[in-house]
């Protein structure tokens, strides 16, 4: 499992990778016809080179992980882990977004991807949450939706 870590309670916890890919996999299945989610790929390492060529094309250091474009408005994400911490160049990002009127979430799990989705008002439903045989969450040891039942929030199966 590339994506996950256990913690010292022995907990699965997901990186911040894992987390993008589970939220970007439900929005692409949710096929919502007002509204576009883009990632622009300005983390990672580079060396000095490249790193001046995307900072030339446009790279700019605190920009949001995802962009959701919606009926006509903007949206910014942050993903971060449960421990995870705003950079300076985030923060001002943050004020200088929220100061121009869009909309910006700092999210930490895959159930505030779903508030937020539901603050914008993209989904009115009860979402449907992946789970496996037993009732936990599943995300094909973190990935993706495959090899999972659906049921809905509230249901008696073991998952709250």
């Amino acid at each position: 499992m590339p994506y996950m870590v256990r913690n010292v309670k022995g907990q699965f916890k997901i990186s911040e990778d894992t987390l993008q890919i589970q939220c970007v996999q439900y929005f692409d299945r949710l096929h919502l016809r007002n509204a576009f989610l883009h990632h622009s790929p300005n983390g990672g390492a580079r060396d000095a080179r490249e790193g001046a060529k995307f900072k030339k094309m446009g790279v700019r250091a605190g920009y949001p992980d995802l962009t959701l474009l919606y009926d006509g408005k903007t949206a910014f994400i942050e993903l971060k882990t449960e421990k995870g911490y705003l950079s300076f160049a985030q923060k001002e990002f943050r004020s200088w977004a929220q100061n121009n009127g869009f909309e910006w979430y700092l999210v930490r799990s895959f159930d505030e991807f779903i508030q937020v989705l539901k603050h914008l008002k993209l989904i009115k439903h009860e979402y449907i949450r992946p789970v496996n045989r037993v009732g936990e969450v599943c995300f094909n040891d973190g990935v993706g939706f495959s090899n999972a039942h659906s049921a809905f929030v509230g249901e008696k199966n073991g998952v709250d």
